[in-house]
């Protein structure tokens, strides 16, 4: 059974491919920047859930890490700047829909502005059944685009 994680499916449809897998350092301390601003503001769940969607004939494994849950809602919390934000919200809002799958809650989407250092929006995002399976048949399709990519880059530069 294959299977997918929310992050990577929101990730493979909102931000390009990245080829070399080193996170560049000014990337790498955005995301430490935005770990520590979910912390302090309790977007830190550690409980995990998955569900398997049936695609076709195939099965698969949907798995997730909501930043927050409570009885009603589950939360993704994004922190963006001026330049980030159509990219983050677009992230934010197909983790959303993964939530709403793997949980059955109804999700919603805070976004934090590092730049204003506050909140400025929380919005329940729609989900679905039929969107969530086009976007997890995209998600897949650019998955196995990218792994045939890296082997034939490999290959390519095994051999210089």
């Amino acid at each position: 059974m294959e299977k997918i994680t929310c992050s990577e499916i929101a990730y493979l449809l909102a931000y390009p491919p990245r080829v070399n897998e080193l996170t560049p350092y000014w990337l790498a301390e955005i995301i430490a920047r935005g770990r520590m601003i979910h912390q302090r503001l309790g977007f830190d769940n550690i409980k995990s859930f998955q569900r398997i969607l049936k695609l076709n004939s195939e099965s698969i494994l949907v798995i997730g890490l909501p930043d927050r849950i409570d009885n009603n809602f589950c939360y993704e919390f994004k922190t963006f700047s001026k330049r980030t934000r159509k990219k983050v919200v677009k992230c934010g809002e197909i983790q959303c829909k993964c939530y709403t799958f793997i949980t059955g809650l109804p999700s919603k989407l805070v976004l934090y502005d590092v730049e204003k250092e506050k909140i400025v929006s929380e919005k329940i995002i729609k989900y679905s059944p039929k969107e969530f399976k086009r976007i997890v048949k995209k998600a897949l399709q650019i998955q196995k685009l990218i792994r045939e990519f890296k082997q034939v880059y490999k290959k390519i530069q095994n051999g210089v």
